[in-house]
């Protein structure tokens, strides 16, 4: 059955408002939309380095995050958007380090990195790991649908997610259960004027 558009807004400020009203749709978002990256930095004998400066950049949203490895050489990014970064790490009486990592998971990443002894003005550079690419490209378009395509993939999660948190209220798995309750999951595209209604059977959003 077709949905107006006035009548899918109204079906998508329903489903926000009874989000909120459990209390979870904030940490169901941030659990699903966000990246950790994490590890441990060392020279080449393996002892830790403290200290160190690690950042990560996406030149093209322009996001940016910075951290000091503790005392045991950790350092740790949380909450990192869904994208490629290109990480570089810099610490005196070592060759500066750069590498390009793609977080696309709410699964925390590692990622361990060995400096090597040298002078600032010589760098390691160390070949993209599977899934990420270069940042600095000529055309603009190829990031403009990785970034939709990512926002959307963790929109649709967010659903999922606010789904199954539902069903772990009792009165509410209860009900489900014995037919008096049914739960759909639906995404409103405002770049389209479209609803996706969630197939829980298959997992996949299909337009209302």
């Amino acid at each position: 059955m077709p949905f107006s558009l006035r009548g899918a807004l109204i079906f998508a400020a329903c489903l926000l408002v009874f989000a909120f009203l459990f209390g979870f749709a904030a940490s169901a978002q941030s659990s699903s939309s966000s990246a950790t990256l994490q590890g441990v930095v060392t020279d080449p004998t393996g002892a830790v380095v403290p200290g160190v400066t690690v950042q990560i950049e996406n030149p093209v949203s322009g996001y940016t995050q910075i951290a000091q490895t503790d005392a045991s050489g950790a350092y740790a990014f949380k909450n990192i958007p869904f994208n490629p970064y290109h990480l570089s790490v810099t610490a005196t009486g070592f060759k500066p380090y750069t590498n390009d990592v793609a977080l696309r998971s709410a699964v925390p990443v590692k990622l361990d990195i060995t400096l090597q002894v040298g002078a600032a003005g010589e760098t390691v550079l160390v070949e993209a790991a599977p899934g990420a690419q270069d940042l600095i490209e000529t055309d603009p378009s190829t990031h403009t649908d990785l970034d939709r395509s990512a926002f959307l993939d963790m929109e649709q999660e967010a659903v999922k997610v606010s789904l199954a948190n539902l069903r772990t209220f009792p009165w509410i798995a209860e009900r489900e259960k014995q037919g008096r309750l049914k739960l759909h999951g639906a995404h409103f595209s405002i770049a389209e004027g479209r609803l996706y209604v969630l197939d829980e059977a298959e997992g996949n959003f299909r337009p209302a």
